[in-house]
């Protein structure tokens, strides 16, 4: 008799956004994992314990295409504010001007991490942002 190992929850790409098991802290089979589903609420109370066993699990309507939908809205916010970061860098280094956003977000993620705030989601920038900065 061959014993074999049990499978490892499945992981994607670090820093993929969270909800689908990443390097960033959300994992699937743990309370962290996201799980959106949309259909028939029949055919989700059928399956929410199975499902339960990997994450936690959000029944977004009865539309089948709900659960995509906000998959895609949130990927493109996401783009949307990378691409848009970069073309603001790259169009500061075309006029000349040196680019220092990137050493200023890194401060702040450094003030917020030194805070306490580590373990926190990306919003917590935005408290650092009105606060005045002591050297």
């Amino acid at each position: 008799m061959t014993h074999r190992a049990a499978p490892q929850a499945p992981t994607s790409p670090p820093g993929d956004g969270g909800g689908s098991g990443g390097d960033d802290g959300f994992r699937f089979g743990t309370v962290e994992g996201r799980i959106l589903h949309s259909g028939p609420q029949a055919d989700f109370e059928a399956h929410r314990s199975t499902l339960g066993a990997l994450g936690t699990v959000t029944h977004l309507g009865a539309d089948h295409g709900l659960a995509s939908l906000y998959d895609v809205a949130g990927l493109t916010m996401m783009w949307s504010v990378l691409n848009a970061w970069l073309q603001g860098t790259a169009l500061r280094r075309t006029a000349g001007v040196d680019a220092e956003l990137p050493r200023l977000m890194e401060a702040m993620a450094d003030r917020a991490i030194a805070a306490g705030h580590g373990a926190e989601q990306y919003p917590v920038l935005i408290e650092e942002f009105s606060r005045p900065h002591k050297d």
